[in-house]
């Protein structure tokens, strides 16, 4: 068995800020057929995330999931080719696992309705987290971690419906949270912060960030 180098914790990172929020038009999850609901605040929590990311000193990527074309779930085609050797058949599946692949922290901007993580996020997380990007095989069928190069990971959700009955709430986005931790460094940190509607938005994405 082969053991992961140590990553050490950067005092100054590359980070992917993910935002995970529909555009203007047109409206990705509700092609997916799941329109996003009213009362977002996308754009606050994206910018005061870049803002304290930036003034920490990191280098900072932003992938907006909309303008990126992840409207669509996985195709038919995606799935018949997941398990081949070439399987980043478009090109912003590509593009994605490479900026996974290239960058120490992964900072996901989401919302959550009616208990579950957007429609977007979910078709980036399951079109570029795959064989060959965010785990592998060894030759035993052990399964590998893919992304030692990330040590940091956070996902900070906008739930514009409430959070009441938090931990049914929030589970579905802290469950894809601790699977994309299971694909990167063993000593990977995260962060996961709930934002109800009656929240700050930016004080509360300035505290969670606080130690990034």
């Amino acid at each position: 068995m082969v053991a992961e180098p140590t990553v050490p914790y950067p005092a100054h990172m590359k980070v992917l800020l993910i935002d995970g929020f529909p555009g203007l038009t047109p409206a990705p999850d509700a092609a997916l057929g799941i329109p996003a609901p009213p009362g977002l605040r996308g754009g606050k929590i994206v910018q005061t995330a870049n803002d304290v990311l930036a003034a920490s000193g990191h280098e900072i990527t932003k992938l907006s999931l909309a303008d990126e074309g992840f409207g669509r779930f996985m195709s038919a085609e995606e799935r018949r080719v997941y398990h081949d050797e070439n399987n980043l058949i478009t090109p912003q599946t590509a593009a994605s696992a490479k900026l996974v692949k290239s960058h120490q922290g992964l900072l996901v901007c989401t919302y959550a309705t009616q208990g579950a993580i957007s429609a977007l996020t979910k078709s980036w997380f399951e079109r570029v987290f795959i064989p060959g990007v965010s785990f592998g095989f060894s030759k035993s069928g052990r399964i590998n971690r893919g992304l030692t190069n990330i040590v940091r990971i956070g996902m900070l959700v906008d739930y514009p419906e409430g959070t009441a009955g938090s931990n049914h709430y929030m589970a579905s986005t802290k469950s894809v949270m601790r699977g994309a931790r299971m694909t990167a460094s063993w000593r990977c940190r995260g962060t996961h912060r709930a934002l109800a509607p009656e929240d700050d938005a930016e004080a509360e994405v300035r505290d969670a960030l606080k130690r990034w």
